[in-house]
């Protein structure tokens, strides 16, 4: 039998021995081909990249980043652009924007969410075939909100929304302008 001491060291090695293969085997099965990799293994290479990241990146480098313009560059915009929707329209390129449209029933009858939802829908569809990126929400039976990703956008899609029979107005920074179904309904009164 041994001293005592050597069993302590005897069992203190294996455990030792144990751990590290055990560590060893770990890293191993984590070593994977880059080209194997899966869009859930690069999203946790990301995450565990980013936890790792003692600095925060640089506004410039951020997500949804738009470079602010110097007051002569926004002053030479505005007087390239000619009128002051254009303007607004060119001082909105980049930026997120939203436009709130009334929708009436052009038959007559009450608006209901479904309709406006119908509606706004084949909006959204129209509009993304002419290739604006716009997200519609109901807020109301007969309100909905676009939201542009572009801006600039949204001051073409309201050309376009104006002139459909179901729009009876359409806010969009702050201005109110009657849609074809509002003149209809102003006419009726």
């Amino acid at each position: 039998m041994l001293p005592r001491h050597y069993r302590q060291l005897l069992i203190a090695v294996l455990s030792l021995i144990v751990l590290v293969s055990a560590v060893s085997a770990k890293t191993e099965a984590k070593k994977k081909d880059v080209r194997d990799f899966t869009d859930a293994d690069l999203d946790k290479l990301l995450d565990e990249w980013e936890e790792n990241d003692d600095e925060p990146l640089p506004e410039d480098e951020r997500e949804g980043y738009v470079p602010k313009k110097s007051q002569a560059e926004y002053e030479e915009m505005i007087r390239k652009a000619g009128n002051p929707t254009e303007a607004l329209k060119q001082s909105k390129h980049g930026q997120p924007v939203m436009m709130f449209v009334g929708i009436v029933n052009p038959t007559g009858e009450a608006t209901t969410k479904a309709f406006s939802e119908q509606v706004s829908q084949l909006w959204v569809q129209s509009l993304f075939n002419n290739h604006m990126e716009v997200n519609s929400f109901t807020i109301e039976d007969d309100r909905v909100l676009f939201m542009f990703k572009q801006g600039s956008q949204a001051f073409d899609a309201e050309e376009f929304i104006l002139k459909q029979p179901q729009c009876k107005d359409i806010t969009l920074e702050g201005k109110v302008t009657l849609g074809a179904g509002g003149k209809a309904q102003k006419k009726e009164l």
